[in-house]
């Protein structure tokens, strides 16, 4: 499959150099739960979000939200919802409580009120939020929606780190070492992949994404996008905001390996999607412990 490379350089350039807009990075992380169906959200101002089954993240000194739309029939039962309770930790520490829904119900729809749990993750954290629902029925049922009782854990990533730096120059750096258990952010001039792309707009709205794919030790990656989208106040999309995305390293972490893919409605000039891989060896970086 066709793809673009790149030549190192010898000296990291400054991050605002060829990059342009520079990526955003986000605001806040969420993780939406719907019938059988979980998806992280990303917000990176108001109203240009990104969202899909992408492994979910929490961030060290940012919000991070649980949005719970499930009902009794998805966990198996019947009966009318009361109340639903977000419980939850970072690092281990005390269990925390976040009331979702209070029994309240919408006068015009009757629907149930549900209001995002925001969870705090303290500047400090770099462990872990763990999380879990609590649903009381009107008969007086407790329910719990825990991951069979594993309960749910998003990582989170410590403030500073590493950043990547790919811009449409074809040059990369790295802002400083990637280690373990830190966090690697992702500066990629999303023009490297559009210039080779077609129809990124259909009936005034874009139609392209570009995803980076990322492997610890040889692991099967993980797909993170470098698009959001920025809806008008209808809810319309209007344009594409590049985002800084973030991960966290493995504490077993050796090495990572990075590529990147542009797709779009019409296509691209090779015939199907866009590969930014190095020449297809990918692009490679050791891990220090």
């Amino acid at each position: 499959m066709p793809s673009i490379g790149s030549s190192r350089p010898v000296a990291p350039q400054p991050f605002s150099v060829g990059i342009e807009p520079r990526p955003v990075p986000a605001e806040s992380h969420a993780v939406n739960f719907g019938g059988p169906f979980r998806w992280t959200e990303v917000s990176l101002q108001p109203e240009t979000t990104t969202g899909g089954p992408f492994p979910a993240i929490a961030e060290a000194g940012k919000p991070f939200y649980l949005r719970y739309h499930r009902g009794l029939s998805d966990l198996g039962t019947t009966g009318e919802i009361s109340k639903i309770r977000a419980h939850y930790r970072v690092d281990g520490g005390a269990v925390k409580t976040k009331l979702i829904a209070d029994g309240t119900h919408d006068l015009h729809t009757a629907q149930l009120q549900r209001i995002p749990a925001k969870l705090t993750v303290p500047n400090s954290a770099s462990g872990e939020v763990e999380y879990w629902f609590e649903i009381e029925t009107k008969d007086g049922r407790r329910l719990y929606d825990s991951d069979f009782g594993a309960n749910s854990r998003v990582p989170i990533a410590p403030r500073g780190g590493a950043t990547l730096r790919f811009d449409d120059l074809w040059g990369e750096a790295v802002s400083g070492p990637i280690r373990a258990g830190e966090t690697m952010r992702i500066a990629y001039d999303v023009d490297r992949l559009k210039q080779f792309l077609r129809g990124t707009f259909h009936h005034g709205a874009p139609t392209w994404s570009v995803q980076a794919f990322i492997s610890f030790d040889g692991k099967a990656p993980s797909e993170l996008p470098l698009l959001a989208i920025q809806r008008g106040e209808m809810g319309q999309h209007l344009d594409v905001v590049p985002y800084e995305a973030a991960v966290k390293v493995p504490e077993d972490a050796h090495s990572v390996r990075l590529w990147f893919r542009g797709s779009s409605y019409g296509g691209s000039v090779f015939g199907g999607p866009a590969w930014d891989s190095d020449h297809g060896a990918n692009y490679t970086y050791p891990v220090e412990r």
